[in-house]
């Protein structure tokens, strides 16, 4: 029997809505902090390098600072590498989520 990928349990339209929507109350600079959080958790197997946010993910947060529509791709952006750590290195979208609440209720 298989069983799923923890972050399929998220993938519902609820879930996923309620996950964007809290990235969209963080801060451009908040949100990419928390990407950095979820990139420094993630465990490469068979390499010594480490995730890290992109330069082109840092530019578009600080046009988002700005500019509403660069604020809005910034969110899906985020929205989008934190489902691809969790698909591509098994990064528990667990911890995400909950860093994530824990990060929207300190504001």
């Amino acid at each position: 029997m298989t069983t799923k990928p923890g972050y399929l349990v998220y993938d519902n339209l609820d879930d996923r809505k309620e996950v964007y929507y809290l990235l969209a109350k963080l801060s451009p600079r908040r949100r990419m902090r928390f990407l950095q959080w979820c990139c420094d958790r993630v465990v490469m197997h068979k390499s010594q390098s480490k995730t890290r946010v992109s330069a082109k993910s840092l530019q578009l947060a600080e046009y988002a600072r700005t500019d509403d529509s660069a604020d809005r791709r910034s969110v899906l952006e985020t929205y989008t590498d934190i489902w691809m750590l969790c698909a591509q290195y098994d990064f528990p979208i667990d911890q995400a989520v909950l860093k994530l609440t824990e990060m929207v209720r300190k504001q």
